[in-house]
């Protein structure tokens, strides 16, 4: 059963209602404050419009809104000055067809993406709120809490708004609404939105086939001095780094080792660069990323490695690690650019999408990779990072990303138009990583679970290992493992919510360089729910013979004469 529950305004809602009918005379800021009138009425239109949209409900956008029917007898060209501009009560009630319009547009996006979602809470967090004497702005964060019918992981997405509201017969409700999408750059102010052929013309770009897929110039001449990528250990650094829920104090869950550049920049490709650089078996300590250990790149023509908040690294010095652009750059500018080029650095395949599917590549080969999406600074200015895949199709692939703060969330789900996907299939290194400790990262687990946790080495180097765990704040003993061979691991119960610490040592027996590598998991008091099991459809009745038949039909005309 699909659900929505909006927090912080839904008791002064409902008050306002009843006061509206026990006193219609009466306005609604005599019962509360104008400011928390005009966010009741934000909030009841936005939690509206995202039952319409997210969750393809027949939801009514009018109720608090200048179309309100409380509100039908108002004279409809009683004007408003809103930004230097005149507008009349009709013209601002267009804006509300509009909007209603764009819900459904999304609401059948999203259908034909086959993209449903369950159990949606919304969450307000206000930037402004400016209210004159009969016009008024607020600028906010929406931050949705849901989970998709087909995923066990909850999803975190956060969107800003900007509402216009006006008073109307000492009522102050919402004019207009925009939340910056390039759907409103698209279509808003450009006529009437023809729902259909909003939709046709998406149906049709779903169609199209349109990826097309590039690889490395040449392929490695010594595959056994490359690092090879597991896309897994990316996806689980994302999950254990993402938002866990519509706590908006970034300090919860962004990686303390790395600087953060959320509001000075963004921190998208940072936060990207570092989940490809654990999907290569980067380790989490200060020591290996001030020291840009490998697998980060220091070497040849092109760059590409990250810097903790500690002096000694300059920003300007790894833009290719916390910039779009440079990062594009790094991978295939013609003269320097790793791709194409023998020289040591990240190799990856390359898929440019229009506004079609993927294809060339398998569902598995997109988990853990990077894309390039429309941002605020136009096309691939966003990054994100691939997170899971059960097909090909957009409705079928998630990601995480910062600033904007998002998990697991459908590719379909936001992003229809262009995009790059940069697939990494090994680094190339000056030496060879033979022995180096290499961990199986995990995802975030729920408090109770019982998990392997384990290590290997790059290549077949026999070493002595040891794997040691370290509960949050020291709750638990820690527990250590010792093994001589190729692999370690252990079975370990999580009862503490918080970051594990897990280290990796890989020794040589005789005379040869110590490896380590450390990573964290998050334990958290449900990370995942269970799945319903698909329900089986009844099996079809097996044809009858013409005897059988017969024979039936003797028994109701016997049934009927009785």
């Amino acid at each position: 059963m699909k659900s929505i529950k909006s927090r912080g305004a839904a008791a002064l809602i409902v008050l306002a209602a009843v006061w509206t009918l026990l006193c219609p005379g009466c306005s609604a800021a005599d019962a509360a404050s104008e400011e928390e009138q005009a966010k009741a009425a934000v909030e009841t239109f936005l939690g509206n419009y995202e039952a319409a949209a997210m969750l393809d409900q027949a939801a009514d956008l009018t109720p608090c809104t200048v179309s309100d029917s409380a509100l039908a007898w108002e004279a409809a060209d009683q004007a408003f000055t809103i930004s230097g501009e005149s507008a009349t009560l009709a013209e601002l009630r267009e804006n509300i067809v509009y909007l209603s319009r764009k819900a459904a547009c999304w609401a059948g996006m999203r259908r034909m993406q086959d993209i449903r979602r369950e159990d949606l809470r919304l969450t307000y967090t206000y930037k402004s709120l400016v209210l004159g004497e009969n016009t008024g702005r607020a600028s906010l964060t929406e931050t949705a809490e849901f989970f998709y019918t087909d995923s066990e992981r909850p999803s975190v997405f956060e969107m800003s708004w900007r509402v216009t509201l006006v008073k109307v017969a000492g009522r102050w409700v919402v004019a207009d609404a925009t939340d910056w999408s390039s759907f409103d750059g698209t279509y808003k102010g450009k006529g009437p939105l023809d729902v259909p052929a909003v939709l046709a013309e998406f149906a049709e770009g779903l169609a199209r086939e349109d990826c097309v897929v590039s690889y490395p110039l040449e392929e490695s001449p010594d595959p056994a001095g490359n690092i090879l990528y597991r896309g897994s250990d990316a996806a689980a650094y994302a999950y254990t780094y993402a938002r866990p829920d519509a706590d908006p104090d970034r300090e919860d869950f962004y990686n303390p080792l790395f600087k953060a550049y959320a509001g000075n920049g963004g921190d998208c490709m940072n936060f990207t660069s570092q989940c490809l650089w654990a999907g290569f078996g980067g380790s989490e300590t200060e020591e290996a990323v001030d020291g840009h250990a490998a697998p980060m790149d220091t070497a040849g023509l092109s760059t590409w490695y990250g810097r903790t908040a500690a002096e000694g690294t300059r920003d300007e010095d790894i833009y290719s690690w916390i910039s779009c652009s440079s990062f594009r750059k790094y991978l295939m500018d013609g003269e320097t650019g790793t791709n194409l080029l023998e020289e040591p650095g990240l190799y990856a395949t390359v898929l440019d999408l229009g506004t079609g599917g993927v294809s060339g590549v398998t569902p598995e080969e997109l988990i853990g990779a990077a894309a390039h999406v429309n941002g605020s600074g136009g096309l691939y200015s966003h990054a994100v990072i691939l997170t899971d895949a059960k097909g090909l199709s957009r409705g079928e692939i998630w990601f995480c990303s910062h600033t904007a703060d998002i998990t697991n969330i459908k590719l379909g789900d936001y992003y229809t138009g262009p995009l790059k996907i940069y697939i990494p299939r090994y680094m190339r290194t000056d030496a060879s990583p033979e022995g180096t400790a290499r961990p199986e990262r995990l995802g975030p687990v729920s408090v109770g679970d019982v998990k392997t946790i384990g290590f290997g080495t790059e290549g077949d180097a026999y070493r002595r290992l040891t794997l040691s765990i370290t509960a949050p704040g020291g709750t638990e003993p820690e527990r250590e493992v010792t093994t001589d061979g190729t692999a370690c691991s252990t079975e370990y119960e999580f009862t503490t919510e918080g970051l594990y610490r897990v280290d990796c040592v890989a020794e040589p027996f005789a005379v040869g360089e110590r490896s380590s590598a450390t990573y964290y998991i998050r334990c958290m008091t449900s990370a995942s729910r269970v799945l319903e099991a698909p329900k089986e459809e009844p099996a079809e009745p097996p044809e009858q013979t013409p005897e059988e038949k017969a024979a039936e039909d003797r028994k109701i005309r016997q049934s009927l004469l009785a």
